[in-house]
């Protein structure tokens, strides 16, 4: 058996030689499992999807009277049972729904939606579905960079929470 300098059995030292190497490809190798730098939208929108289902909230009377002061029915009109829900299809925006009150407007089911960015009546408003759209001044969300559509996450959530309750 050869032996080093220091009197030690070489195969030890072949051993460790070669354990380091094993070692230091496989972290090499790690480090090239993914190019996914978060620039491909429909993963992220896949991703922000499968996280769980951000749950309706009411919506303050401020918010409500904010959404409202837009509101464009002839005679009047207010908004009433207002929910919000988070959006999974956006970083930071929130559907909000209500029912659309006024002359003309007096049976359930007329429920606009909106989106905005804060729900502390501050944010950005856009008006989302056709009810939004026909009952208020808010800009067309679809018309918008983002181009929110009702066929975007939260929008039947919100609505379905402002028609129950």
């Amino acid at each position: 058996m050869d032996v080093d300098a220091a009197g030690r059995p070489l195969f030890s030292v072949h051993r460790l030689l070669i354990l380091c190497a094993v070692v230091a490809g496989a972290l090499a190798l790690a480090g090239c499992g993914s190019d996914d730098d978060g620039s491909d939208e429909a993963a992220d929108s896949a991703r922000a999807r499968s996280g769980p289902v951000p749950a309706c909230e009411p919506a303050s009377d401020a918010l409500l009277r904010k959404i409202e002061a837009g509101l464009t029915v002839h005679g009047g009109g207010s908004l009433q049972t207002g929910y919000f829900t988070r959006s999974r299809d956006f970083d930071n925006v929130y559907m909000v729904a209500a029912e659309v009150q006024g002359p003309g407007l007096e049976d359930n089911g007329d429920v606009g939606v909106w989106s905005t960015n804060r729900t502390s009546a501050t944010g950005l408003t856009y008006a989302v579905d056709p009810v939004a759209q026909k009952f208020s001044d808010w800009g067309d969300a679809d018309e918008i960079a983002a181009a929110i559509t009702v066929g975007d996450d939260g929008v039947a959530r919100a609505r379905k929470c402002a028609d129950f309750s």
